[in-house]
């Protein structure tokens, strides 16, 4: 009689210990937490010397946690050792004890655990997501320990609650999984396509906006610059002074040069007076003649310099300068640029190429041009020019020049304005579009 009270007492106790389980489960408020009781609060019901719990929705195997740890280490030796067992069971839908013949094969950890352990007897249940492969509970014994009938028999009923509370907070399926699954289709599908959908081939090269017929102002005379009267970015008008040379050598020149005139007329004039009575005078005359018209020659040259000593403007225009500064006092050569004056109304675009995308481009399409200042407004440009051969632009980067004419008329675009082009070659498929560079970094570096 008193053995049935005992046998009594001790099972309603166990079921109050699986109903108290069940509610702690149910009450679980996030993934980490059911995941403690599984581990933790589970050996109130049957003692074990430790347990691990497994996400056997990805492949392989990942682990989850470990009784008494905060934490786990993947890559640990034993983390090793488990993940061996766990992705080689034979029957892994199946609660079972586990043995060496529970597994695909033979594992050498399997006799390695046993004799760290000195006899580790694991058991093992499935606990399925909604009929789908779930989570795995691998619970140790040591020291030779076995499992009983009865062990199994309460760990199965607690199994029961402890799967619907796992439909509640995992996912059939871990989003890592679907996303990778999604993610390898969809990659693999657009490659699929990227073969058929034919795209334009473009580039975007930097550019810059540049005059378009520049006059280039340079140096009429030799001689040393006095003053640059104009300053960077000014507005002129055709005939206003540019440039002052320093004028005291060429008013010398030309004093000198008129005074050698008058020289040479007076003995000229001289030598016709005594001419009419003596004959060696007049033989004089040829020579002081020669004399006389390479003397006026040479006025008229230092006349020419004098008149040359201011630069004034062409044209109505803006002032292209560095420094002003600069050219005070500077001696310059006949044909050396100063400085270039160019109509504000008229520009075009100088493009930079890189070397790697020079491929063959289309005139017919018109490029597109977006400035830094304002990139949110599109200009077209018809491609005029590309150069054939490689330069170094001020990066010092090598690459292909080319320049482009607005198609319509562009108002209040400053020059030395930069910003992005957009140039247009061929239809190719949007696999050589998007593959094009790195296959030709891969084939730089392999030679295939």
């Amino acid at each position: 009689m008193a053995t049935e009270q005992h046998d009594t007492s001790s099972a309603t106790q166990r079921l109050a210990i699986i109903n108290n389980l069940n509610i702690k489960a149910f009450s679980a408020k996030n993934q980490q937490a059911l995941t403690f009781i599984i581990l933790n609060e589970t050996a109130r019901l049957v003692p074990y010397d430790r347990a691990v719990l497994w996400d056997m929705r990805e492949k392989p195997p990942r682990l989850l946690g470990i009784s008494g740890q905060a934490s786990v280490s993947q890559t640990s030796e034993l983390a090793q050792q488990w993940h061996q067992f766990v992705g080689n069971f034979k029957t892994p839908g199946h609660p079972q004890i586990v043995t060496e013949e529970s597994f695909i094969g033979k594992t050498t950890p399997w006799q390695q655990i046993q004799q760290q352990q000195q006899g580790t007897t694991p058991f093992w249940i499935p606990l399925p997501i909604k009929g789908k492969e779930g989570l795995g509970l691998w619970i140790e014994r040591w020291s030779g320990k076995q499992w009983q009938q009865s062990d199994a028999d309460l760990l199965m009923t607690l199994r029961e609650g402890y799967i619907l509370a796992l439909e509640k907070l995992f996912p059939r399926l871990p989003w890592k999984q679907v996303w990778k699954k999604t993610s390898l289709l969809a990659v693999v599908f657009f490659l699929f396509l990227s073969f058929f959908i034919n795209v334009p081939l473009r580039i975007v090269a930097p550019c810059e906006v540049i005059p378009n017929e520049p006059v280039v102002i340079t140096a009429p005379l030799n001689g040393i610059i006095a003053e640059i009267v104009v300053k960077p970015g000014q507005n002129i008008k055709e005939g206003d002074v540019l440039v002052e040379y320093d004028k005291r050598v060429p008013l010398q020149e030309l004093k000198v040069a008129q005074k050698q005139v008058q020289i040479i007329q007076t003995e000229l004039n001289r030598a016709l007076t005594q001419g009419i009575s003596n004959t060696e005078t007049l033989a004089e005359m040829a020579v002081l003649k020669l004399k006389l018209q390479k003397e006026n020659i040479a006025l008229e040259l230092a006349q020419y310099h004098a008149n040359q000593l201011s630069i004034t403007s062409p044209l109505d225009g803006v002032v292209m300068l560095d420094n002003p500064d600069d050219w005070k006092g500077k001696p310059v050569r006949v044909g050396e640029r100063i400085m270039i004056v160019s109509d504000p109304a008229k520009t075009k675009v100088r493009i930079w190429i890189p070397e790697d995308d020079n491929v063959i481009l289309r005139h017919d399409i018109p490029i597109k041009v977006f400035l830094n200042v304002n990139p949110a407004i599109s200009r077209q440009a018809s491609l005029e020019y590309i150069a054939s051969f490689t330069s170094v632009n001020e990066k010092q980067i090598r690459g292909f020049e080319a320049e482009a004419l607005w198609l319509y008329e562009q108002q209040n675009i400053k020059m030395g304005l930069k910003g992005s082009a957009i140039l247009y070659g061929d239809d190719v498929s949007l696999f050589y579009y998007i593959f094009r560079k790195p296959i030709a970094f891969l084939r730089s570096i392999t030679g295939l």
